[in-house]
């Protein structure tokens, strides 16, 4: 008959079952740990997904401010200019009326200066 030492485990044995839970501990511990990280992957993919859609949401925005801007910009240019072909116009004066421009530019310097008019 041989003698076992007492370290020895056998199938059945408390330290084999120790063993066994332990590492059947570990494996749900892996998978525990395997779907967290599935799951903090896809947290992040979903996280970046968003980043993308307002991204891109707020691009369309800036270009939409942009061309709107841009149109009313060129619309109160293009009124400006008519007013000033208006005013220009009304102001045509032909080469004897150098005379006209030189009494209103009189006047306009009397009012500043607080002279009389001539």
């Amino acid at each position: 008959m041989t003698s076992r030492s007492r370290s020895e485990a056998t199938p059945d044995s408390p330290a084999s079952d120790a063993i066994h839970q332990v590492l059947e501990a570990e494996a749900r511990a892996r998978a525990a740990i395997e779907r967290c990280e599935a799951a903090a992957r896809a947290r992040v993919e979903a996280a970046r997904a968003e980043a993308r859609r307002i991204r891109e949401r707020t691009t369309h925005r800036i270009v939409e401010l942009h061309r709107t801007q841009s149109e009313k910009t060129q619309a109160q240019i293009e009124a400006l200019q008519a007013e000033a072909r208006e005013r220009a116009d009304a102001f045509d004066l032909e080469d004897g009326d150098a005379g006209v421009i030189e009494r209103a530019a009189e006047r306009f310097a009397a009012e500043l200066t607080g002279g009389t008019d001539a």
